[in-house]
């Protein structure tokens, strides 16, 4: 149910999930989850702002742009932004995704106010210092450099370009070096003025928090800003391509991609539960088929990524060169099972409880609570109710698994990256052709 009860300073916009939703005058929403018996509070302001709404000119900026208002902001150096928040028993942090920026703290509920006062600083008033931006690409770099000594996030991140070739989605969050260095002020002071468009705004707060200073907080930092229409990106398409990257490693790190659903699809628990049943965990098909029983792989891992309008599912696994042609073919080998017969019954029921089962524990934690209610008001405008995800988990038929694998079948959706001995890329570029 969706309430239209306007009064003086916000509407209410969805109040049937299991947080609040709320509205203020200029278009932000407010999220509201009050979690009895909690003493520490989690809140934040999370923007439609991420790596999407990039071009090939700027890649890499909504990430540094996370990290260099942690520079300064508001009437505090970067220095006493640690210090203030530290004083307060603040944990800040912040994170970027393709999708959206967020800027959040954990806190005692009696720190609410200071808090949001900081991540309000960090988002409205940053300080755009030239020198220290300078100073911030290195610690970026280090970053990059870090992500990609490590070879599973290194195919991780060729995957997605392999996936989305040349578009937004299929840029590193990351950028690189290159893009790193071309970036200045005056495109990042651009690229910031989006974050103050109340329509691409939620602002969030979860666990021992009170409506009425929710509230207050809210307009008090936010409800200065102008409305205006919402920032959009391009819709995703799905490329063919394979990416390989040759290395000097005893381990083959390979990752295939296929389909999956958008993240407001109503096929997204049934792909949840496809990636649970092929490898969700010890139990499941890939890890009992390729570890237990043939000792291909040390560690092989299922899951899916939805975006907005598209998404897309991932089969990672490490294994000697020689073997990954036979991993990728004893993969979709139980993909086309899948589609031809449907999962048995009761490996069916174990990866819905499994799937069931981790949902509601993270509904315990008042971050997790937060990013699940950010991420429903983002692409739904709404929260769900939890018996009613339950239900829908439940109710997932072996009829909307086959179709799920079926699409997984279709070469259109299929691409591959891999990291290590020049021996192994034959798998991969076999898997795409």
């Amino acid at each position: 149910m969706s309430l239209k009860l306007k009064t003086t300073s916000k509407t209410i916009i969805n109040d049937s999930g299991f947080a609040r939703l709320k509205r203020l005058e200029n278009g932000a929403t407010v999220i509201i989850d009050k979690v009895a018996g909690l003493k520490s509070a989690c809140i934040g302001v999370w923007v439609g702002i991420g790596t999407r709404n990039e071009d090939e000119t700027n890649n890499g900026i909504a990430h540094f742009l996370e990290h260099l208002v942690f520079k300064g902001a508001g009437d505090r150096n970067a220095t006493q932004i640690a210090e203030d928040a530290e004083a307060h028993g603040i944990y800040l942090n912040a994170a970027t995704s393709y999708e959206r920026t967020g800027f959040y703290a954990r806190c005692l509920g009696d720190e609410i106010e200071q808090a949001f006062a900081l991540c309000a600083d960090l988002v409205l008033r940053p300080h755009f210092d030239p020198k220290e931006a300078e100073l911030e690409k290195n610690v970026v770099l280090h970053e990059l450099n870090e992500a990609y000594d490590d070879a599973e996030d290194r195919c991780s991140v060729l995957n997605q370009m392999a996936s989305f070739e040349n578009q937004p989605l299929g840029r590193p969050i990351l950028g690189d070096a290159q893009s790193l260095a071309a970036l200045d002020i005056d495109q990042i002071q651009k690229f910031h003025a989006a974050y103050l468009n109340p329509a691409n705004i939620i602002i969030a707060f979860g666990g021992a928090v009170d409506e009425n200073q929710s509230m207050e907080l809210a307009n008090r930092f936010f409800g200065h800003l102008k409305p205006a229409s919402r920032v959009e990106f391009a819709h995703g398409i799905a490329t063919r391509k394979a990416l390989f990257e040759a290395r000097r490693m005893e381990q083959f790190q390979v990752a295939i991609s296929t389909y999956a659903p958008g993240a407001g699809s109503d096929e997204m628990y049934a792909s949840q539960i496809f990636a649970g049943l092929l490898g969700g965990g010890m139990a499941s098909r890939l890890f009992q088929d390729l570890r237990e029983r043939l000792g291909l792989v040390y560690g092989i891992d299922a899951y899916t990524e939805k975006y907005v309008d598209i998404g897309r599912f991932i089969i990672s696994a490490g294994c000697a060169p020689q073997n990954a042609a036979e991993v990728i073919k004893r993969t979709m080998g139980h993909i086309e099972d899948l589609a031809m017969n449907g999962p048995d019954e009761r490996e069916l029921q174990r990866a819905k409880k499994t799937f069931e089962t981790a949902f509601m524990m993270s509904l315990e934690n008042p971050s997790s609570r937060v990013n699940a209610a950010i991420s429903q008001a983002f692409v739904l405008g709404k929260t769900l109710d939890t018996d009613a995800i339950s239900r829908a988990i439940r109710e997932t038929t072996p009829d909307e698994i086959k179709a799920i694998a079926t699409k997984s079948l279709n070469p259109t959706y299929h691409s591959a990256a891999a990291v290590g001995k020049k021996s192994g890329e034959k798998a991969i570029k076999a898997f795409i052709n």
